[in-house]
């Protein structure tokens, strides 16, 4: 569903480019529309995930740091940075899942 979305958006900037708002008449030919990676670009920027969190919300819960509070707490970010850096670096894994 997002892709759909994302690809929508793309769309529309696209045939922004195209379509005269203020007189229709002088619109430019619709069957050229080309969907950029400009269009894909501001789509992006418009079109946010509903899978997962925006970097800004965690700021502020990362202002002092986190606490290890327990060995048991230690190896849960120990396996946590493990498996973002398997995501980072992987070709095969662009995408994981994890239940905390």
């Amino acid at each position: 569903a997002e892709i759909a979305g994302l690809i929508r958006s793309a769309t529309s900037f696209a045939m922004n480019r195209k379509v005269n708002v203020a007189d229709l008449s002088k619109s430019k030919d619709m069957g050229e529309i080309l969907v950029t990676m400009d269009d894909f670009e501001s789509a992006l920027c418009e079109v946010f995930p509903s899978f997962g969190q925006h970097a800004d919300e965690f700021s502020s819960c990362l202002a002092y740091g986190i606490t290890p509070y327990s060995a048991e707490f230690e190896k849960v970010m120990r396996n946590g940075k493990s498996l973002v850096d398997q995501v980072r670096c992987s070709e095969n894994t662009p995408l994981l899942t994890i239940l905390l």
